[in-house]
């Protein structure tokens, strides 16, 4: 018998079934690696610059029209470890020809916390010398990773630097956890550098990333500040206001009717200022008059004090007050606050008083030394500034009132308008904002403002005027500012800044020294309003016609008050027509605090490059409709001669630079060849 095992086949069955359990083990346990590999492999940074969730403080300088420079590659893996590449800076950049190109650099970090930069081959020049576009390449290589990053370089011939930077809307309202992208305008449209910077007041009510993109992260309000990067002066802010969602909304039981309108009414008290602004039914006041029971014929003004504003409320119905704000400290603008207070109900706990505070000059009256004592020889006037803003404040306290200092702006003086205090690289661009309904105001010139004479200090209170800007929701702009003037040129200051407005209070009450060319012609406003009797402004209203604005005097007889309605297009109601301009002078100043004459003729228009007939006496007009003195005219092959006061000289023998003229009656030179 053969002895040979020929397999036994129970033994075979049995291997077979352990060969198939270890394959299936060997199976399971691949699969089982496979998905915690997955799991160690996801991306940490799981987004793209189209859907970033969170500011980028480190590259807090990107353009909205850069959203691509991240690139982030969610596939960007080595194994366990995901690496995030991205750059730093802008994708796209522009230098001026002759500047040095510094390399802003990239990013190349591991979910295993180490920095894989030294992986980043970096090829590609720019010579700033020669005008063109460059291009930089980043290539990350390293395990499956085949990665490249392009940055564009452009070298242009000249820098257009930007002037202004707007957003399409002043305030947004947005849910908890809601992102909005803000649209941001850049003037001019062709500037050479449009990267720009995003900052949010308070990021943990409201962060916003280096594209403009903001999330709401809790319920309250924060202010987002855009600057330029190529100009870090010229910047724009809007609010963002963060709501939390209600689930359900449950309608009215009784219906309610709130007049939906904004609207600025300019109060007639014939020589002040009283200004009423009205959003959805709340209210708000800007100066409130003069006094009218101080006792000083000088200071108490008939029909034009507190109580005249007062009156003018109660007509309007209105019975409450979000805030006063005190322009400034001169008694025709702060003196009627305290009776119309003391006379009402107006002002509660739940009312602001805005003010800029003042100081005291112990050495003279024990009130405060104003410029204009030493400029126009009134040496005697003691003006009680700090007595009628003293008791302005008292009366707002009395009345559990919250007083807004506008230097300090503490957060507690703001918290009951909710406003916020935004800082700027010039100061004098510090502003405080905050809401009321459909209207947002800004409030610039918080700080005062002084200079020195004679080794003493003074202070002007017009200079110190408040700039109060309001914009509507349909982005109407008013302008208000109080009594500020020429000084140190503050109206040209803050029209290069402010720009293009819809509503302008003339200010100073259409002063000379105030209402300058520098002012209106930035600010070029559709509607002009003089809270004043008729007269005053007479060169400016003229320049205002020029370019077709209109023009409302709210002081005179037959009007309560000139209201302005900013809706879509703005209207005004003014029972009293403005009177024409003709045949009038007018003084005018175009910067600094030099006057100019003007003459306004037949037309209504300024008489330029020609003659006027005054009083038996004449004068010329220049190409720029100014009065010319100490000049020389030559019309018709003979020559005339303006003196100082321009006036024509007629009838007299004049020396004139170190020689002796002869003018006849007409006025013309009568020394031949030698005129």
């Amino acid at each position: 018998m053969n002895n040979k095992n020929n397999g036994n086949p129970i033994v075979a069955i049995i291997m077979m079934i352990v060969i198939v359990f270890l394959l299936i083990i060997s199976f399971n346990l691949d699969t089982v690696k496979n998905y915690f590999n997955k799991k160690d492999s996801v991306v940490e940074n799981n987004n793209d610059n189209n859907n970033e969730k969170t500011s980028d403080n480190d590259n807090n300088n990107n353009n909205n029209d850069n959203k691509g420079n991240n690139d982030k590659d969610k596939n960007n893996k080595v194994g366990r470890v995901t690496i995030t590449f991205a750059l730093r800076g802008y994708k796209e950049e522009v230098i001026v020809v002759g500047t040095k190109w510094n390399d802003p650099g990239f990013t190349a970090t591991g979910s295993d916390g180490k920095d894989y930069r030294n992986k980043v081959i970096v090829s590609g020049t720019v010579n700033y010398n020669v005008v063109g576009t460059y291009k930089i390449n980043y290539s990350l290589n390293v395990g499956t990773i085949n990665k490249t990053l392009t940055r564009t370089v452009k070298v242009v011939n000249k820098n257009i630097p930007v002037s202004s930077i707007s957003t399409n809307k002043n305030d947004y309202s947005i849910y908890l956890n809601e992102q909005v992208s803000l649209k941001v305008t850049i003037n001019p449209s062709n500037a050479t550098n449009k990267n720009l910077s995003y900052e949010s007041s308070n990021p943990s009510i409201a962060t916003v990333d280096k594209n403009g993109r903001v999330t709401g992260v809790n319920v309250g309000t924060a202010i987002i500040t855009i600057t330029s990067k190529s100009n870090i002066n010229v910047k724009t802010t809007c609010r963002i206001v963060v709501k939390k969602r209600e689930e359900t909304t449950k309608p009215p039981t009784t219906p309610t009717t709130v007049n939906q309108e904004e609207k600025i009414h300019f109060i007639n008290i014939v020589a002040g200022d009283a200004i009423l602004v009205e959003s959805n039914g709340r209210y708000g006041l800007i100066d409130a008059g003069n006094p009218s029971n101080t006792g000083d014929s000088y200071f108490d003004i008939a029909n034009g004090n507190g109580m005249t504003v007062l009156n003018y409320l109660n007509k309007k119905g209105v019975k409450h007050l979000e805030f006063i704000i005190g322009s400034h400290a001169h008694s025709d603008h702060i003196g009627g606050i305290p009776e119309l207070i003391s006379n009402s109900n107006l002002v509660d706990k739940n009312t602001t008083f805005i003010y800029k505070q003042i100081s005291r000059d112990s050495s003279k009256y024990g009130e405060i030394t104003i410029s204009e004592n030493y400029r126009f020889n009134d040496t005697d006037r003691d003006w009680k500034s700090t007595t009628f803003l003293d008791k302005a404040k008292t009366a707002v306290s009395n009345k559990g009132g919250t007083l807004l200092e506008t230097s300090s702006h503490t957060s507690s003086s703001m918290s009951g308008l909710k406003a916020s205090y935004v800082k700027n690289n010039d100061k004098w661009m510090d502003y405080i904002t905050f809401q009321m309904e459909d209207l947002n105001f800004k409030i610039y010139n918080l700080y005062q403002y002084s200079e020195t004479s004679g080794g003493k200090t003074y202070i002007d209170l017009n200079a110190n005027s408040l700039v109060t800007i309001i914009t509507s929701k349909n982005g109407k702009k008013v302008w208000l500012s109080g009594d500020l003037n020429v000084r140190s040129d503050y109206e040209k200051y803050y029209a290069d800044r402010i720009g293009k407005v819809d509503v302008l209070k003339a200010n100073h009450h259409g002063n000379a020294m105030s209402n300058s060319y520098s002012l209106l012609s930035k600010t070029k406003p559709s509607h002009f309003i003089i809270p004043h009797s008729a007269g005053n402004a007479v060169a400016a209203i003229t320049y205002v016609k020029s370019y077709g604005g209109k023009y409302y005097y709210s002081g005179i007889s037959g009007n309560s008050a000139v209201v302005v309605t900013l809706g879509g297009t703005i209207s005004v109601s003014s029972k009293a027509n403005s009177p024409t301009i003709t045949n009038n002078w007018g003084i005018w100043n175009l910067s600094g605090e030099k006057v100019y004459w003007t003459y306004v003729g037949n037309d209504g228009n300024f008489v330029k490059n020609d003659w006027v007939s005054y009083k038996g006496e004449w004068y010329y007009m220049d190409k720029d409709g100014y009065m010319s003195t100490s000049a020389w005219i030559k019309d018709n092959n003979k020559w005339y001669y303006l003196g100082a006061d321009g006036k024509m000289y007629k009838s007299t023998t004049k020396v004139i630079d170190g020689k002796s003229y002869t003018f006849d009656g007409s006025g013309a030179c009568t020394n031949g060849d030698g005129c």
